[in-house]
């Protein structure tokens, strides 16, 4: 039933990311195609001061995560939940209020834009987290749907229609849907709660208890969008315009693997605040291992599409290649690892390894920049800093431990990887690297590589009912 329960959660997560992929991928390809580099820089800067607009809530809404985590909808108290959420509301409009202010002060379009963003966007965030926590991952998925459609459709009017090159048109259309967004969201909210037995209250004793619970897994969230987004910052301080672009465009690529993956880093928190056997996890551990392994092979399709249509940005592919080949280890990491600190309520040593990581990362990029001085060397660190999150991970839950088949096929999945995007074309490489690939798992992974192809074949006849 737990497995089935798992499967079922990852069926509306993965329909949902089809849809959106398809939307994301539209509009990732389309504005760097269309916008000059310079427009296209702005609203990469944008969308990397948006990566780190969760932490301004200072642990609120992760508190909220780890209160509600593994319950159903019936089992929350409607007032409980509607003081929570009011509470939160009431704390962003003075945070927002503080960072329009300061936003003001800098005569900053882009800092404005992220200023606006921060209730809506903060907002939206607690119904979305609020939703895997209770294990809704329908309204979850219908919320990422919504969003990528709704993005893609503001790129093309602005484009197309408004025919401008000016990025403030797509900032403040990317700011005005957040804001609707989350006013049906309150509105849905409003109408499933019973009527005449809810009332807004602020509550500072709701406000300290969710921040002091949650505030050291935001610091870890903190610490991760720092983590994959320290090399965006290098290239940003120390390159030109172009690079910048460039490696921004490399970074947007990865929505082909989201599709794919974010089922599994969404539905596992769920199921092992309930399955804490160890054998599960480890087979689970190493199905996400193959299946992340097999996913990243999607950036072989992202150069096809840059050879033939966008080669202007063809400098980010072996970027690409590489940032693609970290997503190995942070699957496994994001998937299994951070899930069990979170379920086990650990989100305290979480935290305290994710600093020591963001500060390796900050100290590989630059040594790696001194090095070799390209954009290259930045991503190179970022492998390197998943790689050593990976070990830190695996010291705090030694039950958890590679075996030496396993810890090979790591390497060799990255190594084989990266070799083949650099120096095969698309097509060839492709199929070279999901026929090695396919040889390795049946050779160093079998058993685990039968779970995984049974548990996927059991997905479909769910799907099929």
């Amino acid at each position: 039933m737990k497995n089935n329960s798992l499967k079922k959660g990852m069926i509306k997560v993965l329909m949902a990311n089809v849809l959106t992929l398809m939307f994301s991928l539209l509009t990732n390809f389309i504005l760097p195609k269309f916008l000059s580099v310079e427009s296209y820089s702005e609203i990469k800067t944008f969308q990397l001061y948006i990566t780190y607009i969760g932490v301004l809530h200072f642990g609120y809404e992760d508190g909220m995560y780890l209160k509600y985590g593994g319950k159903t909808i019936d089992e929350i108290s409607g007032d409980d939940l509607q003081t929570n959420l009011y509470t939160l509301r009431i704390f962003q409009i003075v945070v927002t209020a503080v960072t329009v202010v300061v936003a003001a002060f800098l005569k900053d379009a882009v800092f404005l834009a992220f200023a606006l963003a921060i209730l809506p966007v903060n907002l939206v965030a607690y119904f979305k987290l609020l939703f895997q926590a209770i294990g809704e991952f329908g309204k979850y998925g219908r919320i990422m749907n919504v969003t990528a459609i709704v993005t893609f459709a503001i790129n093309a009017i602005a484009l197309f229609v408004l025919r401008t090159d000016n990025y403030r048109v797509f900032l403040f259309g990317y700011v005005a849907w957040d804001l609707v967004l989350w006013i049906l969201l309150e509105i849905y909210l409003k109408n499933k709660l019973p009527s005449g037995k809810t009332k807004n209250q602020f509550s500072f004793g709701e406000l300290k208890k969710n921040i002091s619970t949650g505030i050291p897994l935001t610091l870890g969230n903190f610490s991760s969008v720092m983590l994959t987004s320290i090399d965006r910052w290098f290239v940003k301080g120390l390159m030109t315009t172009l690079d910048f672009a460039q490696y921004s465009f490399a970074v947007s690529t990865e929505s082909f693997i989201n599709v794919a993956l974010t089922p599994i880093t969404v539905t596992l928190y769920n199921y092992f605040c309930k399955n804490t056997d160890t054998e599960e996890v480890l087979k689970m551990r190493n199905c996400v291992l193959i299946f992340a392994s097999y996913v990243v092979s999607c950036a072989f399709g992202a150069k096809f599409i840059m050879e033939f249509f966008l080669d202007k940005y063809m400098g980010s592919c072996n970027v690409m290649f590489i940032l693609f080949s970290a997503q190995i280890c942070y699957v496994v990491i994001k998937g299994i690892y951070v899930n069990i600190y979170k379920a086990q309520k650990r989100q305290n040593e979480y935290f305290r390894k994710l600093v020591l990581v963001v500060v390796i990362g900050i100290i590989l990029n630059a040594l790696f920049y001194a090095v070799i001085p390209c954009k290259e060397a930045f991503a190179f660190g970022t492998v390197a800093s998943a790689l050593i999150w990976l070990i830190l991970c695996l010291r705090d839950f030694p039950e958890l431990k590679f075996k030496m088949n396993e810890a090979f096929y790591l390497g060799a999945s990255i190594s084989i990887f990266i070799v083949l995007g650099f120096f095969m074309e698309s097509i060839i490489g492709f199929a070279l690297y999901i026929a090695i690939i396919s040889l390795l798992a049946k050779g160093l992974l079998n058993n685990d590589l039968k779970y995984l192809i049974n548990m996927a074949l059991g997905t479909l006849k769910l799907r099929k009912r």
